[in-house]
């Protein structure tokens, strides 16, 4: 575990000024660079007296001494040349250093909109004062119950223009004109640690932001996307490009350590800062804690880029050659609902215990599934309506307990059981559903396996807000199998990694591998008709409906968690 008296010694706000160091603190005679309406930058007067040498710049600008500046120009191409030929003179003399920083690599610079209004080269960006975009990713392995987490952090290489022989992000870099944001990731992650990642491996995890006053008196609005990808201890990282000297798989201690000694770069900190705050290292109780979150997420007073999404490398594109981590990817789990219709349930050696849940919906399933699930169900259990809808169903059945806020139940459902003997537990909390009341109560009894009956018939929204509830339950209750049961259908969430999946006696029936909320990279599967291999499925894009079971045993391997569903046949069936 990481030391907390460490963390809690940690000067963070000397660690922002080394990066966000600008408080509305230009030197005199600074002034706003225009595009339209928009102030993209700002430019101090050194850059303007070299500027105002050219022969063409009454033609090229629109310029108000001491008060703005701006381009003489309206459309992308003529933007750029301007800004061109200006750079190449500069080069040949150094001036301002930018033969130093040239890297014949351009950067976009964005209007008022988020378009792209013309491209500058990198080694002569910043003296605009335009915002700068960058890619960061953490690629850490997690904590197991014997081992702490540890990120990769390399040293960069003693050849680098800048920072030269400091302690870097995992991954980082700039992002070029044309470029996407993961496409630029992507190509990063290769190119600097010769590591082979997916679109779906790469998991954002928002922005960093700040303005850096570099030699108090060049302004340097910056904005890195952060990303996070958890590997398993034996994927390592190698250089590959030469900008990396060597990298170091470290404890979070270790990492601590560095940064208190000044030995990262300085806006690399700041992204070390946001992943420990995000994972719960750095805590709100730091004193420093509030202004630290501030200052890692500036507002920067110019227009934000709109960057397209790439086409260059999705997952049939790109190889993945990442190693999940063990507790995040690599466990295999087994689903076994087809036991709630096996015969061997009524063997008293057959072990296979769960609990029914009734919600408030009407019971769609055949009488013949009901009664076969309700009699072998080692807990019944009605969450609030479903009650009512239990007592409308059949009066003679006896549910184990009744619990909710019971806004629903009506009185007479209410005596009704209170005459059986049935348990009625009241839970007034309005911070949650009576679905998770329900399912709270049936964990507390020891029971990991759950049946619901609540339909995906009916309203859309309560088809879908089922379907968070099985997001919800993971995310919460990871050893727990929650299934919902419909007229036709079981359903239930399959979380990262491998789920074998047993089918029993359905081969040939259909099924469904459906993302929601968000795009699911599914690695491999086995056993259907149309097996998937390295597919990003998402809404828009390809969802695997309509498939078809052709094997009893069917084997899912997914990078994110993803809906399954498919046909239930009756137990006579």
């Amino acid at each position: 575990m990481t030391s907390i008296s460490t963390i809690e010694q940690l000067d963070l706000v000397k660690l922002l000024d080394r990066c966000d160091s600008f408080h509305n603190n230009f030197i005199s005679g600074t002034i706003p660079f225009y595009l339209n309406d928009a102030v993209i930058g700002y430019i101090i007067p050194e850059v303007i007296q070299e500027l105002v040498k050219f022969d063409s710049f009454v033609y090229d600008w629109i310029y108000k001494p001491g008060k703005s500046i701006q381009l003489n120009a309206t459309d992308f191409e003529k933007r750029s040349s301007i800004l061109e030929k200006i750079l190449k003179v500069w080069k040949q003399s150094n001036l301002f250093g930018v033969a130093d920083q040239w890297r014949n690599e351009l950067y976009s610079v964005f209007g008022p909109n988020g378009e792209v209004a013309f491209a500058v080269e990198r080694g002569g960006y910043w003296l605009f004062g335009f915002v700068s975009y960058g890619v960061h990713c953490n690629i850490y392995v997690p904590p197991t119950p014997t081992t702490p987490m540890c990120l990769w952090v390399p040293t960069r290489s003693s050849t680098k223009q800048t920072w030269p022989g400091y302690l870097d992000n995992s991954v980082a870099g700039g992002i070029s004109h044309g470029d996407s944001i993961v496409g630029t990731m992507v190509k990063e992650c290769l190119e600097e640690a010769n590591l082979s990642v997916s679109h779906s491996s790469l998991r954002s995890r928002g922005i960093v932001s700040y303005i850096k006053f570099s030699q108090k008196k060049w302004y340097q609005p910056e904005l890195q996307y952060v990303f996070d990808v958890p590997i398993d201890e034996n994927t390592k990282l190698r250089p590959n490009d030469g900008e990396v000297a060597e990298f170091h798989l470290w404890t979070l201690d270790q990492v601590i350590q560095e940064l208190a000694a000044g030995n990262f770069k300085p806006n690399c900190a700041l992204v070390i800062l946001d992943f420990l705050m995000r994972h719960g290292i750095l805590s709100p109780e730091h004193p420093q804690y509030y202004e630290t979150f501030q200052r890692i997420h500036r507002n920067l007073p110019h227009p934000i880029g709109k960057y397209k999404k790439s086409k260059n490398h999705d997952a049939s594109a790109v190889s993945t050659s990442v190693n999940p981590p063990p507790n995040e990817l690599t466990e295999s789990q087994h689903f076994d609902p087809c036991a709630t219709w096996s015969e061997r349930l009524n063997e008293r050696d057959y072990n296979y215990k769960y609990a029914i849940l009734i919600l408030n919906r009407s019971i769609s399933i055949s009488d013949n599934r009901f009664h076969h699930l309700w009699d072998n169900a080692s807990l019944r259990i009605c969450a609030d309506g479903g009650s009512n809808r239990l007592k409308n169903y059949d009066p003679t059945l006896k549910p184990d307990i009744l619990v909710g806020d019971f806004d629903s139940l009506t009185n007479e459902t209410r005596e009704h059981y209170k005459r059986m003997g049935v348990q009625i537990l009241h839970d007034p909390d309005q911070y949650s559903t009576d679905f998770m009341k329900a399912q709270k109560v049936i964990q507390e009894n020891g029971i990991s396996v759950i049946f619901t009956l609540c339909g995906m018939d009916g309203r859309v929204d309560h088809a879908l807000g089922n379907l968070n509830h099985l997001y919800w339950s993971y995310a919460k209750h990871k050893e727990t199998q929650l299934y919902i049961l419909s007229e036709a259908n079981v359903t239930w969430l399959l979380p990262s990694g491998e789920s074998s999946i047993n089918c029993g006696t359905i081969v040939n029936k259909h099924c469904g591998i459906l993302p929601v909320g968000r795009d699911a990279f599914v690695l491999r599967t086995d056993g259907l008709k149309w097996n998937l291999e390295n597919q990003v499925c998402s809404f828009g894009g390809l969802i695997s409906s309509c498939n078809i079971i052709c094997k009893p045993q069917i084997t899912v391997l997914t990078q994110d968690p993803v809906i399954w569903t498919m046909e239930a046949p009756d137990p006579t069936d």
